[in-house]
């Protein structure tokens, strides 16, 4: 049952760029990512700029998020056993 989980969250990192990918491709050139007062758009950052935002955002800090907790489990792990 362990298993379940790792398995979602290994498909999940493979699947979001891929859907990712999928439904950026209609966007602009130039894309608004800050809105101010009244909805107006006042940031904005190149396609290529928000793809690769989006794609870290998505799959590199959960994995990274994991591999860290991970780390730590392991660690602690190692410490209560030495004591």
């Amino acid at each position: 049952m362990a298993m379940l989980p790792r398995l979602l969250f290994v498909l999940l990192l493979i699947a979001a760029p891929a859907v990712i990918w999928a439904t950026s491709a209609p966007l602009p050139e130039r894309v608004a990512t800050h809105f101010g007062r009244g909805g107006l758009a006042n940031g904005w950052m190149t396609h290529d700029g928000y793809l690769v935002f989006i794609l870290a955002l998505t799959v590199v800090l959960p994995a990274f998020v994991v591999a860290l907790l991970l780390w730590a489990l392991a660690l602690w792990a190692r410490f209560r056993h030495a004591a």
